[in-house]
């Protein structure tokens, strides 16, 4: 099976919509560190973001020009588009800018060079085969002083089963990725943990992982469709959020599962 089926067949990543940032702890904590680290960012920039699947983070920053999606899975991509669940959106995201979805393989970007202010991979290197590739044409579509932010896992001694199961090629090591990266004029801002020792709970999926897909089917559908359902599920999620968050402020970066990376374009 190529790429494109895999992430077309898989459920867990092609049918994921905006909602996964209420109903899962590990995405909202994710997403608000994110948003944390770019509170200082301008309106009007052009922004590309890489995998987003149906749940991309710039929906939740609704506060830029031009939003640019690429994704090598079509299904995922209706989210961006005018129909049924593009409805649903508006009534979450008001005057939200409009979206440019792209089906394409992120080893060679459509798009011309110096175009974007910033690009985001949130948890998709570790996705692609050849991941050099990647960073290479991204060097060369964002602009210099561009930003570019990175999600990733690290430490390939715990790559496991799960890991194969989402379609991962490797975690990281982040000083090898580092240079990987400075050797192609990026300069490094930050770094900061993501997920710490909580989210190790997400290797049970291994056990099921089928079941678990189908699981996180029904909770979508579940909190969209039950208002008490959804008070309770909120409070559960901001809960949990917030303990992992506390964990990766007074965990060492090297004892995180998954790390971000701030870079700019020198």
């Amino acid at each position: 099976m190529n790429l494109k089926d895999f992430y077309e067949d898989h459920i867990n990543f092609s049918l994921r919509t905006y909602l996964d940032y209420y109903i899962s702890p590990g995405i909202k904590c994710k997403y608000d560190l994110l948003k944390f680290y770019l509170e200082r960012i301008k309106d009007n920039q052009n922004m590309l973001e890489i995998g987003p699947s149906g749940n991309s983070f710039l929906k939740f920053l609704n506060k830029f020009k031009h939003n640019t999606l690429l994704d090598i899975a079509f299904r995922p991509l209706r989210e961006y588009i005018n129909g049924k669940s593009g409805e649903k959106n508006k009534m979450i995201f008001k005057n939200s800018p409009k979206f440019y979805p792209t089906n394409s393989d992120a080893t060679f970007l459509p798009y011309r060079d110096n175009t974007f202010d910033y690009v985001f991979l949130i948890d998709v290197l570790e996705h692609i085969k050849n991941d050099s590739l990647v960073l290479i044409d991204i060097e060369r579509v964002i602009k210099k002083g561009g930003v570019l932010f990175i999600t990733i896992p690290q430490h390939m001694k715990i790559f496991s089963i799960q890991d194969k199961l989402i379609g991962h090629f490797r975690r990281y090591d982040l000083k090898e990725l580092i240079y990987k990266l400075e050797e192609l004029g990026f300069q490094v801002i930050r770094n900061f943990g993501i997920y710490g020792r909580l989210f190790r709970i997400t290797d049970l999926q291994k056990i099921n992982h089928k079941g678990v897909e189908t699981q996180i089917r029904n909770l979508r559908e579940r909190y969209h469709s039950n208002l008490f359902f959804k008070v309770f599920w909120n409070t559960l999620v901001k809960f949990l959020s917030f303990c992992m968050k506390i964990e990766v402020k007074f965990l060492k970066l090297d004892k995180n599962m998954n790390v971000g990376l701030i870079v700019r374009k020198e």
